[in-house]
């Protein structure tokens, strides 16, 4: 077991450093689970925005429109003085300024709804863009009654009517409630921490067998590859199960008493399975990357890539229809799919079959990705002994 012992050395010199990636990921766990949580979510309400009208319309209508907006906005009285109305939309004490002109009545009479009024607003704003839209809905809606020859009292008077109409927006449940328990969240971002914590914990250490010297030694010694790369795997897995075991017992410490024992179990299973996937491609990459550099980028890379992708980082209702479907060829899809599957287990117990097939799939991938890569270390090695 000579490989084992060298690799168990190399640990023990690289811990150190090592320990300080552990803290800053089991810190990142913690801070995120914390942090997950969503309000809750009723109803809709339109937003209102402090806005100044300067009214110099010597009719009716501009009056009209200036107490209508007030109805739906926070309307700031202010001065027609340029310097104090330039000040206030600076300091944003004000969004958006209208200022509608003496012949505004005059030219809807006659029919005009174009270009009746000017505005001033904070640049490329969406609540600019938002108060055209009420604004020229106002007077369109205006324009049609006094084209008709009503009144211009009854005009305005059906013109807020009109516009008084709300659409009622309703949820798909009564409540949509995304607050869900801390333990969710903390397992939820597992796998970004996992992806980072062991492929540098595991590729750290293997990186230094693969350096060409060392590399070209054990090729001579007498020992199998097969052996050799048991021995290695031996020390990834010891390797993981720490890391591992460290996080549970975080998560057990933490919310041991408000997550039950089937929750436990299946959060565990999927956590273990999901670390196979990560220690096989963490030996995966180390056969190609001999940089520590280059492996923490890469490290990063697919921490949050497949974050990302998988529904982690972000739901999978915002993500679009070809994306779902390329993201279940990614591991972290069907951990997601448990970790969903098991905040209903125990009100639903036919969700177990669902919940160990996911977990089958993730074996499946690890498997196959440790199958890679020992593939890979077998065609390296002997490639590099008929370069020799």
């Amino acid at each position: 077991m000579q490989v084992f012992r060298a690799y168990m050395k190399i640990l023990k010199k690289t811990m150190p450093s090592l320990s300080i990636y552990i803290i800053i990921f089991l810190s990142l766990s913690i801070f995120l689970s914390g942090s997950g949580k969503q309000s809750k979510i009723s109803q809709f309400t339109s937003s209102k925005v402090n806005i100044a009208v300067i009214n110099e319309d010597e009719g009716m209508f501009g009056g009209e429109l200036k107490t209508y907006l007030g109805t739906i906005h926070n309307v700031v009285e202010l001065k027609n003085d340029r310097e104090i109305l330039q000040d206030e939309l600076y300091f944003r004490n004000v969004e958006y300024i209208l200022l509608i002109p003496n012949d505004f009545t005059k030219k809807l009479e006659i029919g005009e709804s174009e270009n009746l009024c000017q505005n001033v607003k904070v640049p490329s704003s969406y609540t600019g863009k938002y108060l055209d839209s009420q604004i020229e809905q106002y007077i369109s809606t205006l324009t049609i009654y006094v084209s008709s020859n009503i009144d211009e009292k009854q005009a305005v008077e059906n013109t807020a009517i009109d516009l008084s109409q709300e659409v009622k927006v309703n949820f798909l449940s009564q409540s949509v409630n995304t607050s869900k328990a801390d333990d969710y969240y903390y397992f939820l971002y597992l796998p970004y921490v996992f992806t980072s914590v062991i492929i540098l914990s595991i590729g750290s250490i293997l990186m230094t067998f693969n350096i060409k010297e060392i590399n070209e030694r054990n090729l001579c010694s007498s020992m199998p590859i097969i052996k050799k790369n048991f021995q290695l795997v031996l020390g990834c897995i010891i390797t993981v199960v720490a890391v591992f075991a460290l996080f549970m017992s975080v998560a057990i410490g933490i919310y041991g008493n408000s997550i039950n024992i089937v929750k436990a179990v299946f959060y565990m299973i999927n956590a273990i399975a999901f670390a196979a996937i990560v220690t096989g491609i963490g030996y995966f990459i180390s056969v190609f990357v001999n940089n520590l550099n280059v492996l923490n980028m890469v490290s990063n890379v697919l921490g949050i890539g497949m974050s990302f992708l998988g529904g982690i980082f972000v739901p999978r209702e915002v993500l679009g229809d070809n994306v779902v479907i390329f993201s279940k060829f990614i591991p972290t899809y069907w951990y997601v799919n448990v970790i969903e599957l098991i905040q209903n287990v125990e009100s639903n117990r036919s969700l177990m079959n669902e919940i160990l097939i996911n977990i089958g799939i993730e074996i499946l991938f690890a498997i196959a990705i440790f199958a890679g890569a020992l593939a890979a270390t077998r065609i390296r090695s002997d490639a590099r002994k008929q370069i020799s």
